[in-house]
């Protein structure tokens, strides 16, 4: 059923309690898997001052009425998880793939196969001084999938890391930010460009043909709050979106890479934790607003404005399903259909929502 004020026009498909608190949610970008969707969770244990979290799974079960359900595709116990990312594949033969930045400051590398999660690879203490790994990202490769990886931490340093056959190796660490760089993000055009994000509230661009001593470009003036989140447009080339505690979702253009320029920009109603470009529609983001809860943002005629908002207690995670949710579900409505999945910290909640547009 359709829920909510009139500003919400999402239908409510499903939704989990969690065991722990809900802050990271991915669709799988592995071919033949997109129907797969993983939501990480963390909780700070006080009285014992250590942080626990566990990786869920689920499969999603189309009906031809319309409905889609959860349903449980295993799980997997570690430390507490801050970020998540599928390793991308067209290859539908290939196990799907997934790390995780984990709060003991280690990289860990899993694989899902015949319904289990089974680690493959973990690079540990990544972060100096016992900090925390906050993001993790796969490189970009033209000859799919990569095996590159990048992570920030909680200490202001970014990390390169690579896949073996044997092994997860940190390949080089620098010095990149004076906070926690709350994210890092590889454009999706460039395998050489690096993006990141700190509560120092500087956005910097790092081409790694240059390598680690100096960004080739560095903003401290635009976002008044820590830089959060940055994804670049699957769609566009030289286009970069980026999320603050600000409350504002920025877009970028990032054609002379030394100097990037600020576009447009929206302001959300709550700090942005989490923004996605939708994965077939260049005009639409989404986003987890923190206290204002969740937003799906339109991009057009270079103005960007709020398409639909619906509450949640602190909204952290969102993601869009890579499927074609008409054709699954059988639907004949001329309306295009897309899917999102969104979690809340505090009240643990994973839910599904559909939007016609």
């Amino acid at each position: 059923m359709f829920d909510g004020t009139e500003e919400n026009r999402s239908l409510l498909h499903d939704e989990k309690r969690m065991d722990l608190n809900a802050d990271c949610v991915e669709f799988c970008n592995c071919a033949g898997h997109e129907d797969l969707v993983a939501v990480g969770t963390y909780e700070l244990k006080e009285e014992i001052q250590k942080r626990i979290g566990e990786l869920f799974l689920y499969q999603l079960q189309f009906s031809s009425d319309g409905r889609i359900q959860l349903k449980e595709a295993g799980s997997r116990k570690g430390s507490g998880i801050f970020d998540i990312r599928w390793r991308k594949s067209r290859l539908s033969s290939s196990a799907p793939i997934i790390a995780w930045a984990g709060a003991d400051g280690s990289v860990e590398v899993l694989q899902h196969s015949d319904g289990k999660l089974e680690e493959i690879a973990r690079a540990e203490r990544i972060c100096p001084n016992d900090g925390m790994c906050l993001s993790v990202d796969w490189g970009r490769s033209s000859t799919e999938p990569s095996n590159d990886l990048a992570c920030s931490t909680s200490g202001g340093s970014l990390s390169r890391l690579k896949l073996t056959n044997t092994d997860l190796r940190q390949d080089v660490t620098w010095a990149a930010h004076d906070a926690e760089v709350w994210m890092c993000a590889f454009d999706a055009w460039n395998a050489h460009v690096l993006y990141s994000g700190a509560d120092d509230c500087v956005l910097k661009v790092w081409d790694q043909r240059a390598g680690t001593d100096v960004p080739c470009a560095v903003n401290r003036r635009t976002h008044t709050m820590g830089v959060c989140c940055m994804e670049s447009s699957p769609h566009e080339e030289h286009v970069l979106a980026t999320g603050s505690y600000d409350e504002k979702i920025r877009v970028w253009d990032m054609r002379n890479l030394c100097f990037p320029v600020l576009t447009r920009d929206v302001r959300v109603g709550g700090g942005v934790w989490r923004v996605k470009w939708h994965p077939t529609d260049p005009t639409l983001l989404l986003s987890a607003a923190m206290h204002g809860g969740f937003a799906v943002v339109k991009d057009t005629a270079g103005c960007l404005s709020l398409q639909d908002k619906w509450p949640g207690t602190l909204g952290y995670g969102v993601d869009w399903y890579r499927g074609d949710v008409r054709v699954r579900c059988g639907s004949r409505s001329s309306d295009v259909l897309s899917l999102a999945g969104t979690c809340t910290f505090y009240d643990r909640i994973f839910q599904l929502r559909s939007f016609a547009h």
